[in-house]
């Protein structure tokens, strides 16, 4: 199914789609920091587990069940275990390894409210209309996704590949570039950096945001 076919937006599936989709140059890349300010977990995990998952017929998203291997920013669970459930479009593969940016939705209007967000940073407002003119009942049920809402989501403009010593940046690419981090190859398709640096980069910066 295309990017622009079917206007699934209040999804976490399809959101994750238009966010990688053919609009990706005109939004406005945004720092590092300013994902881990808006994300309640950042961390290195390995997916175990993706299931996709349906509203009447539609897919509505995937849910994800992954180990947490590094975490560079908590949340406050002291329960909180090294697996971690999430929800979020199908571009995660299971076996491998990611640093994702999650962020906990308490109800439909949180989440309604930053898909709303998040559509605004297009030039192109068409997808924000026809979301304005869908069926609330529609709506609340690509968005609670057989209870993917309340729950974590992973910002798909940050979720990277990660291998034993680089990391691919993939999609959107932050801006400005952290300058600590070690760029070892630099293309139109993706960027790969080198684990470590960045991993020592977003371990400062989630303990700074935490101040």
């Amino acid at each position: 199914m295309g990017v622009r076919t079917r206007l699934a937006v209040a999804s976490v599936y399809i959101l994750s789609a238009l966010l990688q989709g053919a609009h990706a140059d005109v939004l406005i890349p945004r720092p590092i920091e300013e994902h881990i300010d808006r994300s309640d977990i950042v961390a290195l995990v390995q997916i175990e587990t993706a299931t996709a998952v349906y509203f009447d017929t539609e897919q509505c998203g995937v849910r994800y069940v992954a180990k947490v291997v590094r975490p560079f920013k908590e949340n406050d669970d002291p329960e909180q275990s090294d697996r971690i459930e999430f929800g979020g479009g199908g571009t995660l593969e299971v076996g491998q390894y990611y640093i994702v940016f999650l962020k906990y939705f308490g109800s439909v209007d949180e989440y309604h409210q930053d898909l709303v967000r998040r559509l605004s940073r297009w030039s192109d407002q068409s997808e924000l209309r026809e979301l304005n003119e869908k069926d609330e009942a529609w709506i609340e049920g690509m968005i609670t996704c057989d209870g993917l809402v309340p729950g974590f989501a992973f910002d798909s403009e940050v979720a990277w590949r990660t291998y034993d010593n680089f990391v691919d940046i993939g999609g959107m690419r932050p801006r400005p570039f952290p300058e600590s981090v070690h760029i070892v190859f630099d293309e139109i398709a993706g960027r790969t950096v080198d684990a470590g640096d960045l991993f020592l980069f977003l371990d400062r910066a989630s303990k700074a945001n935490e101040k």
